[in-house]
């Protein structure tokens, strides 16, 4: 793992949290359509990867976004699950553009749904921590 992607317990905590917050203030759908809105701009291939009714996709999104980041300050816990989102996407040809794509339609959602609340405290470690998540899935798929 890259040093610049590691994360300090108070960083984690505050990415862990400012989701949290997001779910809690009803915001989770809205982020999980701004997420596939942007995914699909960005990488318009993987439409058809995914069911027309988005509704399931958007929830089982927010559910395992909150999984993850809820054991993030504990990075063993997260690892094994993260490692293995990659081999379950397996029947895609998924390459490194799209996990790249993943990572940055998750900073997009973040700033659109959180908006002003997203100041640099909160936004850096989010991108670390989505940066740390799109590198293990990366590395998990390449070994698929």
């Amino acid at each position: 793992m890259n040093d610049f992607l590691v994360m300090s317990h108070a960083e984690a905590k505050l990415v862990k949290g400012t989701f949290d917050a997001m779910i809690r203030g009803g915001k989770g759908p809205d982020f999980a359509r701004a997420f596939y809105h942007h995914l699909f701009e960005i990488a318009p291939e993987v439409r058809d990867w995914f069911p027309k009714d988005m509704a399931e996709q958007n929830r089982k999104l927010v559910r395992t976004l909150g999984v993850l980041l809820k054991n993030l300050p504990e990075w063993h816990d997260v690892v094994g699950p993260v490692r293995a989102l990659g081999p379950q996407h397996g029947p895609f040809p998924i390459g490194p553009q799209h996990f790249e794509a993943f990572v940055t339609c998750l900073f997009k959602a973040m700033e659109e749904v959180m908006g002003a609340s997203m100041v640099p405290d909160v936004l850096i470690p989010f991108r670390m921590a989505f940066l740390r998540l799109g590198e293990e899935m990366m590395r998990a798929g390449r070994r698929r």
